[in-house]
C-alpha cells in the first residue's frame, strides 16, 4: 500500500493509491524525489520526525519527517540536517548509512511549507529502546564505543539530534558526563 506523506492528506492510505503517482486523496507526489515510494508509518511518537518505511525500487529504506510543529523552527530544521550530515560521517554497520542528498524538502500539493526529509538505510533488528532494554538499561560505556573522545562527541552529536534521543535519558546522562561542555553546548542545558 503506498501511503501519502502530505499531513494535511484526509485520506493517506487511499486503496487507489498502489501503482499511483500521486494520492488519490489529495494530489501529492507518491514517489519522493522520483525513487522513494513511502509503503507504511513506523512511529510518530518520536520527538523530531514520523519515521516511515519506504523503498528505493525493492530496497527498503527508512524515511523520516521532520514533525509539522518544527518546520517553522529554524534551529530544529538546522538539528535535523546537521543529523543527516552527521550520518553521513559515521560508518558503523549499527548506524544507518545515508547516500549523498538523502536530506531533502518535498512539498505536498497546494502546501507552500515543505516537509523536511531524511532518507537512510533500514538496519534489520532490536532499535535502541529495545536493545538499551536487552542491556539491562545500563548507560553506553565509552569501551563500547572505543577509545577516544572524538567517537563520544560524534555519538552524542547523533543522538542529540536524533529523534531516539527523547526516550532514552540513561543514554542522555552518560553520554553528557563523558563529552561535558561540548555536549551540553549541543543540547544548549548544562551536563549532569
Amino acid at each position: 500500500m503506498s501511503l501519502c506523506v502530505n499531513p494535511r492528506c484526509l485520506q493517506p492510505d487511499h486503496p487507489d493509491n498502489d501503482g499511483s503517482q500521486l494520492c488519490c486523496s489529495c494530489g501529492s507526489d507518491l514517489v519522493l524525489l522520483g525513487r522513494y515510494r513511502v509503503m507504511r508509518l513506523l512511529s510518530d511518537k518520536s520527538g523530531f520526525g514520523r519515521v516511515y518505511e519506504a523503498f528505493d525500487r525493492s530496497t527498503p529504506k527508512i524515511l523520516k519527517i521532520l514533525k509539522e510543529n518544527y518546520s517553522q523552527h529554524p534551529k530544529a530544521v538546522e538539528l535535523f540536517r546537521q543529523e543527516a550530515i552527521v550520518l553521513g560521517q559515521l560508518p558503523h554497520p549499527g548506524i544507518p548509512a545515508i547516500e549523498p542528498q538523502s536530506y531533502f524538502e518535498f512539498y505536498p500539493k497546494g502546501s507552500s511549507e515543505p516537509l523536511y526529509c531524511i532518507v537512510m538505510e533500514k538496519i534489520e533488528g532490536p532499535n535502541l529502546k529495545e536493545w538499551m532494554q536487552q542491556q539491562g538499561n545500563h548507560p553506553i560505556s565509552e569501551s563500547k564505543l572505543g577509545n577516544g573522545s572524538n567517537n563520544w562527541q560524534k555519538f552524542c552529536t547523533l543522538f542529540t539530534l536524533s529523534t531516539i534521543f527523547t526516550a532514552t535519558s540513561n543514554l542522555k546522562t552518560s553520554c553528557c558526563a563523558q563529552t561535558g561542555s561540548w555536549c551540553s553546548s549541543i543540547l544548549g542545558q548544562p551536563a549532569k
